[in-house]
């Protein structure tokens, strides 16, 4: 069995309120852009989006809790060089979304009813199911997609449950 982290998006809380209109003007050389819809900045870094509003930033792409504490670091350190004074005041992450392979065929009609999920194979070709308050998607292939986790934990309970099925 394999799990394999695709994505974690993170949240970092700002220790002040920043002014959205500076950090649009100090870092349009980076490419910055504002949100459509939403009062906030959009920043695309390396495969990574941030996006920044007065006083947080969500950070999205990154696959481990490493990489997201040195995106959250890089990001307040070009906003300090920019001459916007802000530190961290809080990180956490807010979901977490994970692949688990299984490595044997799942009959998704009996997990359905077993975990009281979902199953459906006119609408969807997976069993969907809430296992420890995250979402999970098992394919008949023994392919998992464990969506809105909050902690590594929740995903090993999850796989660790799979695995006695």
């Amino acid at each position: 069995m394999k799990i394999r982290i695709e994505n974690i998006v993170g949240v970092i809380e700002f220790d002040r309120l920043v002014d959205l209109n500076q950090v649009l003007g100090k870092l349009k050389h980076l490419g910055i852009q504002r949100l459509k819809r939403l009062p906030g900045l959009k920043l695309r870094i390396n495969n990574v989006a941030i996006l920044i509003y007065k006083s947080k930033a969500i950070i999205a792409g990154v696959k481990s809790v490493n990489e997201l504490k040195a995106k959250a670091r890089k990001l307040i350190e070009v906003l300090n060089n920019e001459g916007i004074e802000v530190s961290i005041r809080n990180t956490r992450i807010e979901n977490i979304t994970a692949t688990i392979s299984l490595n044997r065929r799942m009959n998704l009609k009996k997990i359905a009813e077993l975990l009281k999920g979902a199953y459906d194979p006119d609408y969807r070709p997976c069993a969907v199911v809430k296992i420890y308050g995250v979402t999970v998607m098992i394919y008949e292939n023994g392919n998992v997609l464990v969506i809105g986790a909050k902690t590594f934990e929740q995903i090993k309970e999850v796989t660790s449950l799979l695995e006695h099925l």
